[in-house]
């Protein structure tokens, strides 16, 4: 097995904890553990330490021909699928200690608002047929 096929493969399967674990964002850092935020919370999801040649095979397999602008601009953006059922937004950085990935859970639906538990009114912001609703808050308040 090569080494992107295992890296590839170690990759899946966090990814496949994460959505288990019904989180929202896995974060992998080098000479790290990986972590995820779960329910709001940065939670440890493996106790694995990544070396800096290994994320450095995982940016070098996500990152693929844009590999060299990545290394001019020290950030990537891009998107991996784990299969036809999820999909993740995909943040590449540099940190003091080497390389960090941001991997965001993009949902395959909107939930509703009753599967969300907010509250019933609103229902009366969805079929307002004028006018501006802005919804504010912090990263990973749910808006």
């Amino acid at each position: 097995m090569s080494l992107t096929q295992n890296i590839k493969q170690r990759l899946d399967s966090w990814l496949q904890m994460l959505i288990e674990a019904d989180g929202a964002d896995l974060h992998i850092k080098s000479n790290s553990q990986i972590h995820a935020r779960i329910k709001s919370d940065i939670v440890l999801l493996s106790n694995e330490k990544l070396d800096a040649k290994t994320v450095e095979s995982l940016v070098h397999m996500l990152t693929g021909n844009a590999y060299e602008e990545f290394i001019k601009t020290k950030e990537f953006d891009g998107a991996y699928a784990l299969n036809k059922e999820y999909r993740f937004r995909v943040n590449i950085y540099m940190h003091l200690g080497g390389y960090a990935i941001a991997f965001r859970l993009i949902p395959s639906y909107i939930r509703t608002i009753e599967e969300l538990n907010l509250p019933t009114a609103l229902h009366k912001f969805a079929q307002l047929r004028r006018g501006l609703v802005l919804v504010t808050g912090t990263t990973g308040s749910g808006k």
